[in-house]
């Protein structure tokens, strides 16, 4: 119908970001541009992320990251389903005071997986452990930084793998708000 909006621009108008899914180098460019469009129209105004996702292409993610850290917006941030790895890290490098998750949300660190499959040569390993050591290292010094948590506890959490509840996420602190009307 003529007029009517499409729910892709009424989420522009409400400052609305959705990251759903595997953070690929098309949604990462997505996010990036709504992030700059919505800071070019209004430099004061919150944008708001909705973070349902899984950070697997480490410098896609880190591409969002930055961006966010670059714009004068606070950007605000909300875990709906689960954000794992370097969504997780989006999420916690939110502002301060503004990071939220709904009551039943999980949110998930763990260490980088490499990318081996069909190379076997002692070369293409050493390079892999290199990169992969890098990629953690980077996420562990973010995570730290945005969460207030020691780097060794990071990087032990991060050995195992751990699946925080909202609850767990927010004593951690990757979020500030757990957002549920029922209390």
């Amino acid at each position: 119908m003529a007029g009517q909006k499409s729910l892709k621009e009424k989420l522009e108008e409400n400052r609305i970001i959705l990251i759903c899914g595997p953070i690929t180098s098309e949604v990462a460019s997505d996010v990036i541009l709504q992030l700059l469009t919505m800071s070019a129209k209004d430099e004061k105004a919150d944008i708001h992320l909705y973070i349902g996702a899984f950070g697997t292409e480490y410098l896609d993610s880190l591409a969002i990251y930055d961006t966010m850290r670059s714009l004068p917006n606070d950007i605000t941030g909300t875990c709906v389903g689960m954000a794992t790895n370097y969504a997780a890290l989006i999420l916690a490098a939110c502002k301060k005071g503004k990071r939220y998750a709904l009551k039943h949300a999980r949110i998930t660190i763990e260490q980088p997986k490499g990318y081996l499959a069909g190379r076997n040569q002692q070369t293409e390993i050493a390079i892999e452990a290199k990169e992969v050591t890098t990629k953690r290292k980077i996420f562990e010094e973010l995570m730290a930084e945005a969460t207030g948590q020691e780097l060794s506890r990071i990087h032990e959490d991060c050995e195992v793998g751990r699946t925080f509840t909202a609850e767990e996420a927010k004593e951690y602190g990757i979020i500030d708000v757990i957002l549920d009307k029922g209390e």
